[in-house]
C-alpha cells in the first residue's frame, strides 16, 4: 500500500489533514507539520518519496529546492505551473533542476481548466531525480524563495 504524506509549514492546514486522515480511516497517511527547508535535512524524510507533488506556490526553481530533496533517486516530481509564466519559469529554473539531480521528463500544455483560476490555463511539469541531492540543498528556511538558484 502506497504512504501518503501531507506536509506544510502551516499548523492549522496540518490540524485540518491530520483530521480528514482520521475520519476518512487512511492508515497510509500523515500530516507533517514543517518547513519543507527542515523536512528535507530530516534522514527519516529525506530522499524516500517516489512522488512528490507542490502546488504553485513559488518559482520552479524555488519549489525544486524545496521539493527534489524528498524525491528518491528514480521518483518524480511533479508541479502544476501557468502556462505562460511556466515557459519562462522554465527556462530560468534548468540549471537548479541540474544541480538539485533533476531532469525535466515531460511538459503537458494540455490547457487544464482550474475552478476559480480567472481563466488561466495551467499545465503539469514532471521533473525525474536522476542522482542524490547534494546535503547542503535545501538551504536555511526563507533562502530558496529570497535567493533561488540561478541559472
Amino acid at each position: 500500500m502506497a504512504k501518503v504524506t501531507l506536509n506544510d509549514a502551516t499548523k492549522k492546514k496540518c490540524t485540518f489533514h491530520a483530521l480528514a486522515i482520521e475520519k476518512l480511516g487512511l492508515s497510509n497517511a500523515q500530516s507533517v507539520w514543517a518547513r519543507a527547508e527542515d523536512l528535507g535535512h530530516v534522514e527519516e524524510y529525506r530522499e524516500q518519496y517516489d512522488l512528490t507533488i507542490a502546488r504553485s506556490v513559488a518559482e520552479m526553481n524555488t519549489l525544486v529546492e524545496l521539493t527534489l530533496p524528498l524525491t528518491r533517486v528514480g521518483g518524480h516530481f511533479v508541479a502544476m505551473k501557468s502556462i505562460e509564466p511556466g515557459k519562462v519559469e522554465l527556462k530560468n529554473a534548468r540549471n537548479a533542476i541540474r544541480k538539485l539531480g533533476g531532469e525535466i521528463l515531460e511538459i503537458k500544455y494540455d490547457p487544464y481548466h482550474i475552478p476559480e483560476s480567472n481563466g488561466r490555463r495551467m499545465g503539469v511539469v514532471v521533473i525525474e531525480k536522476l542522482r542524490e541531492t547534494d546535503f547542503k540543498y535545501p538551504r536555511a528556511p526563507g533562502v530558496p524563495t529570497k535567493q533561488p538558484l540561478k541559472r
